[in-house]
């Protein structure tokens, strides 16, 4: 699995750049007139109470998405399920990317490999440790993943693994696939903590197919927007067998699509 590992590196490095341009608005020139509603951006705008004195906020956050309307008081951008309002005079600066590629950004893709596992199995007999350079031995997380975003917080991921394994003289093949969703609090264009749901099925050539489910905690980092890098806990619960996994992981990824195009805020 090393092999696929380092095709997802090679591909990431070798992959040209999306042709992108930023257009960038700061506070006082944002109105109906300059800010038209379609535009994906990103919005860095003031928190809490504001100094009388200096003018500065408690706070700044970040906020990304379709601009739905503008008005003279508001700015209300979002996505398909969900919606936010800015107050005009909160807003420090407005980036819109564009580029021909736009409209990919609501089905973009991560295709990517597990690195490294570090897995504990107990069960009704007896409790192991596996490390696993590149994923693949029974019952851990497949070895290759896609995780295809929909929307701008939510996607949909599919993992598989094949392996072949010698036990008592014999060879064996196991195959397991995972499916579930990953929810981005900050946005998948952003470096963001993650929580994972996941459902699997598990197979080898002389035992029948079992099933089972868990979830996972982690971390997900986009380097030059178009890799990343992501450290996962996940906890698996294995029904027939009656085991329980609990692993860490780290897998490495290609972005396609267009996801996470903002420069660096300043």
């Amino acid at each position: 699995m090393a092999r696929i590992a380092a095709i997802v590196v090679v591909l990431g490095l070798c992959m040209p750049e999306t042709l992108l341009a930023w257009v960038t608005f700061e506070a006082g020139e944002i109105d109906s007139s300059t800010v038209k509603p379609g535009a994906y951006v990103e919005v860095i705008y003031g928190r809490g109470e504001r100094n009388p004195v200096s003018g500065e906020w408690e706070r700044l956050d970040t906020a990304r998405g379709y601009i739905q309307a503008i008005d003279a008081e508001t700015l209300t951008i979002g996505e398909r399920f969900w919606k936010k309002e800015i107050e005009l005079e909160r807003i420090q600066k407005l980036i819109i990317a564009t580029s021909a590629r736009d409209e990919k950004r609501k089905s973009s893709l991560e295709l990517g490999a597990e690195l490294l596992s570090v897995e504990f199995q107990t069960g009704q007999y007896a409790s192991t440790t596996l490390i696993n350079l590149g994923g693949g031995l029974v019952r851990t997380s497949p070895s290759i993943y896609m995780s295809s975003f929909f929307f701008n917080k939510l996607a949909f991921d599919l993992g598989l693994g094949l392996t072949a394994w010698s036990y008592d003289g014999g060879k064996n093949t196991s195959w397991v696939t995972r499916s579930g969703f990953t929810y981005f609090p900050q946005g998948a264009a952003s470096n963001s903590v993650y929580v994972r749901s996941v459902m699997a099925a598990l197979g080898t050539d002389n035992s029948s197919t079992q099933f089972g489910a868990g979830g996972g905690l982690g971390y997900r980092h986009v380097f030059q927007n178009r890799m990343a890098m992501r450290l996962e806990t996940s906890y698996m619960r294995w029904f027939r067998a009656k085991e329980n996994h609990i692993s860490v992981r780290l897998s490495f990824g290609v972005v396609l699509g267009g996801k996470g195009t903002f420069p660096e805020s300043e």
